[in-house]
């Protein structure tokens, strides 16, 4: 059997367990609606954002650093992770629904910080060209001040500690970082908005997403060959 083949075979034995528990579906809608509430905040309130007035901060790194635009670059790689992500976990709809507890969560408290933390955009921006979210959620209008901290970092980093497949983990921890340096060439964030996400992704990890996965997921079919157990979480 190939790895594609045991996908579909734990897709098949996983759901069918998940499906079987009524409060399983009621879990996986709450959690799917609590998403969706806190994207569509995002939405509201980040073009809000754009009119208040915040502070501009001193970074050195940033001051020694040409200014270039990796949009396209910065656009595939990071909507590569979050497709290969969910598609991988696709067949395990446990870690899929705690996923997506662990992005939610993490793009709340970034929603809060960006709410306490008034910044103003670094100096020598080079506008970060997304043709889903300018035009599906932003309504065309470039966003600048959604800073500390990053929702790039929050997306990648996310991606990276929930994957159990160490192969494509790695390629994802490459991938990350490559793009959070393009980041900082286009100087869309601080310095600090990208340790901050590391920082927090990292707590969530720690104490939420890593010992609700080791307790939930025990029933559930997760095949060697494409599901490395004596690697995954271990961090």
């Amino acid at each position: 059997m190939t790895a594609i083949d045991y996908w579909f075979k734990d897709f098949r034995e996983n759901w069918g367990i998940f499906l079987k528990n009524k409060k399983n579906t009621i879990d996986l809608a709450i959690t799917i609606i609590f998403f969706i509430a806190v994207s569509y905040s995002f939405k509201v309130y980040l073009i809000k954002m754009e009119s208040i007035k915040g502070v501009l901060l001193e970074d050195k790194l940033l001051n020694i650093l040409p200014s270039y635009d990796f949009s396209m670059p910065i656009f595939v790689i990071l909507y590569w992770i979050v497709f290969v992500t969910y598609i991988f976990l696709f067949a395990y709809p446990i870690r899929l629904k705690l996923i997506l507890q662990f992005y939610s969560i993490s793009l709340l408290i970034r929603l809060i910080m960006i709410f306490l933390i008034n910044l103003e955009p670094p100096i020598n921006l080079i506008y970060l060209i997304d043709p889903i979210l300018n035009e599906t959620t932003y309504n065309g209008q470039f966003i600048t001040k959604d800073l500390f901290f990053s929702g790039h970092a929050i997306s990648c980093l996310v991606c990276y500690y929930a994957m159990p497949n160490l192969l494509i983990k790695r390629i994802i921890g490459f991938l990350s970082i490559i793009l959070l340096i393009m980041l900082l060439f286009q100087h869309i964030h601080y310095t600090i908005d990208l340790i901050g996400a590391y920082i927090v992704v990292h707590l969530i990890y720690k104490i939420y997403f890593k010992r609700a996965c080791e307790l939930k997921s025990k029933s559930y079919l997760n095949s060697p060959l494409i599901f490395n157990k004596n690697t995954n979480y271990e961090s």
